[in-house]
């Protein structure tokens, strides 16, 4: 009996191959103005439909070596509907022929339903590109990490604006000529509230996505019932939480398919999950109507995302990075989240950005408040390098310390939790996206641990114990903070002046993580920008805590940084030839250096930076 099943189950297997690779096709120069024909899409749940469309013209050339073929849409439901998000792909047929996808708009808010269809002869081209796919991939590289560094080290505020990728900004103008544009893709997040992705909806519709909440759909794996008019999502985010796009299969060819009919972000060779869907339901707007799928299980890889569509094979799997999410609230009730992200590495840019917002959400959910609130981090990114050798793994560690509301640039407000995911995913994002070496995200771990109120501390004043010091003494520094809605506090710390100091003007400095951080990138910026992955990942594990005070004294220097290297207090033989633009590699000027640093613990966020000139007398 299990023979039988298996040996029917194999037939018809071939059979469906066999019929979809024998699929008929109309050339473009046979469709003609006046033609009627069909498409097939999915209104509301796994159901294919069928409506009517006639060819209004061909548009030649509406980008270079590419042509649309405009058509009106016909019947009840589809003049109801018009153009709806989610359709891109749908197939388009003629006397029984393919003839293409439809997916472009013209306009909004157009009293005859017209879309754009790219013809199926375009799409197929798809497929001779996945033949080339290494030759692609060889040549490809990150380099936007950047600005994730500045993030992590508190050297650039963590806005939604500077977790946007730039690169895909570009990307995205390229795309959409005036008049003709790609159907925006419903962006659908699922186990999401509205006011997490209130901030990032308006740059989401710039890269063309539709922002949705949805629900969440089975578990993985799911059931491979994709056929040409089935909804197909590709998958960012998926687990607790799930971030996917949503579109129309237009061709099956085996276990190939192809989709959309435009670009999802047309990166070209990619590897992210693929999974089956259902449409809940097509969401009527007389400016532009919707569907809102959610997935029904991963069922292989998409493969290609090209100018005219995408290219997915069922069975494949593509590679995602899992993320635990522990949470202990004030009342020692603790929760866990689980998700994973893909770790295509053409998003490495962009998928920082989902991380937060999905960090965001759990992190809401488990706490059920919006009052202010503390938050002690502790956590770790696991990273594997290419080539999964014994002891190439890395580990970041993650543990800070998150207060209340907290002012940036003068006007920006953030919380605890805006405050400690822009941290985490701005870590996330130096490695992901590093131009050194290609890197997996085997695991990231999270612990938080919340309490009531703000706690933080600001520095108030400081004072030394003597003015003028000689190599050999014992220095003591006092510092006066103030915690919030509370009293004061004074730290004393003692500081040993070394006894081979040489000639230079002393100083010390006391403060806050972030600013004594920003002080030393104004002085040389080059000290926080990495040459290598190796210095990159030192850069991250030495960032500062955030409740800590600490406390440095520094010596006016003359030394140079080549390549990230520091060489400090150098004899002016040497000063003269290494310094630029003498020099090889990326040099610049070290002008002060730190000689002791201390950092002392608090029971909070530190703010404030405060600087005490110090004499030196020789003995």
């Amino acid at each position: 009996m299990q023979f039988s099943i298996r040996f029917f189950l194999l037939v018809f297997l071939l059979v469906s191959a066999t019929s979809l690779a024998a699929q008929e096709i109309l050339p473009l120069p046979e469709v003609k103005p006046g033609q009627t024909g069909v498409a097939r899409t999915v209104f509301s749940g796994n159901n294919i439909e069928e409506f009517g469309v006639k060819v209004v013209d061909v548009l030649h050339n509406f980008s270079p070596k590419r042509n649309l073929i405009i058509v009106e849409l016909t019947g009840p439901k589809a003049e109801f509907t018009g153009p709806a998000r989610g359709m891109s792909g749908s197939p388009v047929y003629i006397d029984g022929k393919l003839v293409g996808a439809l997916a472009y708009g013209l306009a909004s808010f157009l009293k005859t339903p017209l879309m754009g269809v790219t013809p199926i002869e375009e799409m197929l081209e798809i497929f001779d590109r996945e033949s080339q796919r290494d030759n692609e991939l060889a040549a490809y590289a990150m380099d936007d990490h950047g600005k994730f560094i500045e993030i992590a080290l508190g050297l650039r505020e963590p806005s939604w604006e500077n977790f946007l990728s730039a690169a895909s900004l570009v990307h995205e103008s390229s795309l959409k000529p005036l008049g003709v544009q790609p159907i925006s893709l419903p962006l659908i997040f699922s186990g999401f509230m509205p006011s997490v992705l209130t901030d990032i909806a308006p740059a989401l519709k710039a890269l063309g996505f539709e922002t949705m909440i949805g629900g969440s759909g089975a578990p993985s794996p799911g059931i491979d019932d994709l056929q040409p008019g089935s909804p197909v999502s590709g998958v960012l985010v998926a687990g607790d939480a799930g971030i996917e796009a949503s579109g129309t299969v237009t061709y099956r060819r085996g276990n190939q398919i192809l989709a959309f009919g435009h670009p999802f972000f047309g990166n070209g060779p990619i590897n992210l999950p693929m999974s089956s869907a259902r449409v809940l339901a097509t969401l009527p707007s007389l400016e532009f109507s919707s569907k809102l799928a959610i997935s029904t299980g991963i069922v292989g890889a998409l493969r290609q995302d090209r100018m005219t569509g995408i290219f997915g094979v069922v069975g494949e799997v593509a590679p995602m990075s899992p993320v635990t999410v522990r949470y202990q609230n004030e009342g020692g009730i603790a929760s866990e989240f689980n998700f994973s992200f893909t770790e295509e590495k053409s998003l490495s840019t962009l998928m920082p950005l989902f991380v937060r917002v999905t960090l965001i959400e759990a992190l809401q959910s488990a706490r059920l408040a919006t009052g202010e609130n503390s938050l002690a981090v502790q956590g770790m990114i696991r990273l594997q390098l290419a080539g999964n050798k014994p002891g190439d793994e890395i580990e970041i560690p993650l543990d800070n310390f998150y207060s209340g509301q907290e002012l940036f640039s003068g006007f920006t407000f953030l919380n605890s939790i805006l405050q400690s995911t822009g941290d985490i995913a701005a870590m996330l994002g130096a490695v992901m996206a590093n131009k050194f070496q290609p890197v997996n995200v085997k695991e990231v771990s999270l612990r938080f641990s919340s309490f009531a109120g703000r706690r933080s501390t600001t520095l108030e004043q400081v004072w030394l114990d003597r003015s003028t010091v000689t190599p050999g003494d014992t220095l003591t520094v006092f510092a006066r903070l103030r915690r919030h809605q509370g009293g004061s506090q004074q730290v004393e710390q003692r500081l040993m002046i070394p006894r081979d100091i040489g000639s230079g003007a002393l100083s010390v400095v006391v403060g806050s993580s972030d600013e004594l951080t920003r002080l030393e990138a104004r002085g040389n910026p080059m000290r926080f920008q990495p040459q290598s992955l190796s210095q990159l990942v030192e850069l991250l594990k030495r960032r500062r805590r955030n409740d800590v005070l600490n406390i440095q004294l520094r010596q006016s220097d003359r030394g140079v940084i080549v390549d990230g290297e520091e060489m400090p207090s150098l004899p002016p033989s040497i000063y003269s030839v290494v310094q630029p633009p003498n020099a090889r590699g990326k040099t610049s000027v070290i002008r002060e250096r730190t000689l002791v640093e201390v950092s002392r613990s608090l029971p909070g966020v530190v703010s404030g930076l405060t600087t005490v000139k110090l004499n030196l007398q020789q003995k």
